[in-house]
């Protein structure tokens, strides 16, 4: 019985998995731009990681085993939470053995196929990498168990309900950055350059927490209501761009340029991951869109990391792509 209940959960993921690839690859663009950028990515990781010092290399093995089987865990314990409550098939997941079976059959190919993208990638120490998995496992289930919010202290859903008040927000938000900055410029007799740009750097940190969120449901509403791409993305950014653009220009009027550029830089950064992250969840489910984002900024770290002036190209091509394929669901109601 365990193992005709397992084929059905294991099946119900790999339905939905295969679905959100052939989601992602629906066009001919779309799988000639994977099946290139793939190649290249690995290979500009091989070149990279050959090349790292034993040291940093023996650090980086260690963190990527333990990282990549946490996530796995957490993946994995949070799938079989939602089967167990809210899924079609909480009674073969309620039980334990099905459970275990699952977890197991689960994570070990998964971490198999991690493995062999670590070696192709030219990750080296295998055997750290291997060594730290079963602490990062151990974690990720520990992470989920002890996790989850109380009534009393939920930080998470605190923030989710100022970036609420605050979405597209744009004159309140930007009267908070000249107070921020008329209080930095404030405390410029009494701090050096370098303390003033941490100060600032602290501040659009502290802006972007708050202000640089995206909500998935917000976002498919919007598309299914005849948002446009663009208007979606502007909105969310609307409220963070009137922050940094008050709180910028005060610092440049008084010739704190350092300051100022770093804030812009910061923000900047953001602005880009929030318009990535909004552009796949018009696209895609909630949890499939957060790893393709992921990747999609791995890929642009890398270029910046291989060939620093190709980043923003990089960065350029996603964007378009991305919002090439944001406007085919402007009005669809999935």
């Amino acid at each position: 019985m365990a193992g005709a209940t397992l084929n059905v959960i294991l099946d119900h993921d790999r339905l939905i998995a295969v679905n959100a690839a052939r989601n992602a690859l629906a066009g001919w663009g779309d799988r000639l731009t994977f099946g290139l950028g793939l190649p290249v990515l690995l290979l500009g990781a091989h070149a990279w990681l050959t090349s790292l010092p034993e040291r940093p290399a023996l650090y980086l093995s260690a963190a990527a085993g333990f990282v990549a089987a946490f996530g796995l865990a957490r993946l994995g314990a949070g799938r079989l939470t939602y089967h167990q409550t809210e899924g079609a098939l909480a009674a073969p997941a309620l039980s334990r053995r099905a459970a275990a079976q699952y977890l197991l059959l689960l994570i070990g190919p998964a971490l198999a196929m991690l493995a062999m993208i670590f070696l192709l990638a030219g990750l080296r120490y295998p055997a750290c990498w291997l060594a730290t998995m079963p602490a990062g496992i151990a974690a990720g289930f520990a992470w989920h168990r002890f996790s989850r919010p109380s009534r009393r202290f939920a930080p998470a859903e605190a923030l989710a309900r100022r970036r609420a008040l605050l979405f597209d927000r744009p004159v309140p938000t930007a009267i908070a950055g000249i107070a921020a900055a008329a209080m930095l410029l404030a405390l410029g007799s009494l701090l050096r350059e370098a303390g003033m740009t941490a100060l600032a750097l602290a501040t659009s940190l502290a802006a972007s927490a708050v202000l640089g969120g995206a909500d998935a449901a917000k976002v498919r509403f919007m598309a299914q209501a005849g948002y446009r791409a663009t208007r979606t993305v502007a909105l969310h950014a609307s409220s963070l761009s009137a922050f940094t653009l008050a709180f910028c220009l005060p610092l440049l009027l008084a010739r704190q340029f350092v300051p100022a550029a770093t804030a812009a830089g910061l923000a900047a950064l953001v602005l880009a991951v929030l318009a990535v992250r909004v552009l796949a969840y018009r696209i895609h489910a909630r949890r499939t869109a957060d790893w393709i984002a992921t990747l999609l900024l791995a890929a642009v770290a890398l270029a910046a990391i291989l060939v620093p002036f190709a980043a923003p190209l990089v960065l350029l091509l996603i964007l378009g792509w991305l919002f090439r394929r944001a406007g085919r669901v402007t009005w669809l109601i999935a």
